[in-house]
């Protein structure tokens, strides 16, 4: 069979033969693949047959158990652009923290967190990668939080987004500059907890700087929105909720295409007892197919801009 680098190869002969597959996904592991990726493929993958899906579930959870530290207490891991890739992250020194998010991430796949909380400490410096945060990565822990030093801790990105955070995950962010756009989706249940710095560096991208896409985002402490235009800031669409109960900061006078804040689709805004300063240019909101804004009575003036808002009722669209 050779060395098995696409799970499409053991999902068509897992299709073919059950007695197969066993054997395929031990070999998968011998021959240098870890069970990170079997159990990212299987997250990700959408089988054909659910018997074959459910053994397959079955055998990797099984040879995943073989291997996973099981802790004991509550983790912490680090990572500095004076790390390598090839620690474990256990300190926070070169010799030991991580250089990458994502090669962090991936200690937490290869761990059972027993319900205990895991924290990704990041050290000042910038770290030029697109994060992606999956449920596999958050599922087996009490609580994960990415942790960087304030406004020195800058994730840049070659992409339009600096975090996409997917399917389930529950993840804290603290003290982290972002110089590119925040997205969650899929029942995801992001927090910003405080100190988080948007920088928007990529040009009049068409991108919402926090873009909730079936998922919902708590925003709390202070998020300070700067740097360049965008489409908008807020944005709620197919069934989402973003509620701002903490700070919302706008340090320079950004251009907003579409509006500050949208929501669409079933999407939902709501202001707990959040707060938000400065001036920006554009509508100050846009509410339209069943979307919901709800100020909690600070009125059609509460979101930054030069133009007023829109809510098409007729379609469902409620501002209040």
């Amino acid at each position: 069979m050779g060395f098995i680098t696409d799970i499409s190869e053991i999902k068509k002969a897992s299709i073919q033969s059950k007695e197969t597959l066993a054997w395929l996904l031990q070999k998968f592991i011998e021959n240098g693949g870890q069970p990170l990726d079997i159990l990212a493929a299987m997250s990700a993958h959408n089988f054909d047959d659910a018997a074959h899906a459910a053994l397959f579930s079955a055998q990797a959870k099984a040879f995943d158990a073989k291997i996973r530290e099981r802790l004991t207490g509550d983790l912490t891991l680090y990572v500095s652009p004076d790390g390598d890739d090839s620690n474990d992250g256990r300190a926070d020194t070169p010799e030991r923290a991580c250089k990458t998010i994502g090669a962090a991430l991936n200690r937490l796949t290869a761990t059972d967190g027993g319900g205990h909380s895991a924290s990704i400490q990041l050290a000042a410096g910038t770290y030029n990668e697109e994060v992606h945060i999956h449920d596999y990565h958050t599922s087996a822990f009490e609580r994960v939080m990415l942790h960087g030093s304030g406004p020195s801790s800058i994730l840049d990105t070659p992409t339009n987004y600096s975090i996409v955070v997917h399917n389930f995950a529950k993840i804290l962010f603290h003290g982290l500059t972002l110089k590119g756009a925040f997205r969650a989706e899929h029942f995801a249940n992001p927090h910003f907890s405080g100190q988080i710095y948007f920088d928007f560096n990529k040009g009049a991208a068409d991108v919402y700087l926090i873009n909730v896409i079936g998922a919902q985002l708590d925003i709390q402490g202070l998020c300070s929105v700067g740097g360049g235009d965008a489409l908008g800031v807020l944005r709620s669409i197919n069934g989402s909720e973003i509620v701002l109960t903490g700070q919302m900061a706008i340090p320079n006078y950004p251009t907003y295409s579409v509006a500050f804040a949208s929501a669409v689709f079933g999407g939902v805004i709501r202001r707990g007892s959040g707060v938000i300063s400065g001036i920006a240019k554009g509508p100050r909101h846009f509410v339209d197919w069943n979307g919901t804004i709800n100020t909690n009575g600070q009125g059609i003036n509460f979101f930054p801009g030069d133009v007023a808002g829109t809510a098409n009722t007729a379609r469902g669209g409620v501002f209040a």
